[in-house]
């Protein structure tokens, strides 16, 4: 519990976390170091920009993969990115299992297209049948609300027809009433 109110308090500096779960996982504390991934997780985005975190080991970017994140998957594949680039040699298979972590359909397409695609991490291929699948996905998304402005449309015809026929209605009867009336 101490660890968790010194983490909650943000009386860790993100540096020493990184430190820290480094010798955790080493030393198989699971207990602890799941703390300091749900903690790095959280602050992602700050903790990646240290340039401390390009010295994380492979065992921690591993496991800080593997956690059930809260970061979004942009923000994780970024801090990975920099974290490869950084690392100089990395056996390929290492490197290929780590990015198995990332499923390309759950970027946006602005996210493949600006930040994923340019890493060259991914077939330009396979990011392509991504797009295509969003583009089919946008498509069918605009189908279907220009059918509902469609029927929309239709229903304010047929409701403004009814208004007319209605008013037409009303105004024969009363020139009925009025030819009948003596004068």
């Amino acid at each position: 519990e101490y660890l968790q109110d010194l983490l909650d308090s943000q009386k860790v500096q993100f540096k020493d976390c990184l430190a820290a779960l480094d010798f955790l996982i080493l030393h198989k504390f699971v207990t602890a170091s799941d703390l300091f991934l749900k903690f790095i997780d959280q602050n992602l985005s700050s903790i990646s920009s240290l340039p401390e975190f390009d010295t994380v080991s492979e065992c921690s970017m591993q496991a800080l993969l593997k956690y059930d994140k809260t970061s979004t998957d942009i923000v994780l594949f970024t801090a990975l990115s920099k974290w490869l680039e950084n690392r100089g040699s990395l056996p390929a298979n290492v490197r290929l299992e780590m990015l198995s972590w990332f499923d390309l359909e759950r970027f946006t397409k602005n996210d493949l297209v600006n930040i994923v695609r340019k890493t060259n991490f991914f077939e330009d291929e396979d990011i392509c049948d991504v797009l295509e699948k969003h583009l089919e996905n946008l498509d069918k998304y605009i189908g279907e609300a220009n059918k509902q402005i469609d029927a929309m449309q239709q229903g304010q015809i047929e409701a403004q027809q009814t208004t007319i026929e209605e008013s037409e209605r009303r105004i024969n009867e009363a020139l009925m009433v009025l030819m009948t009336q003596p004068q």
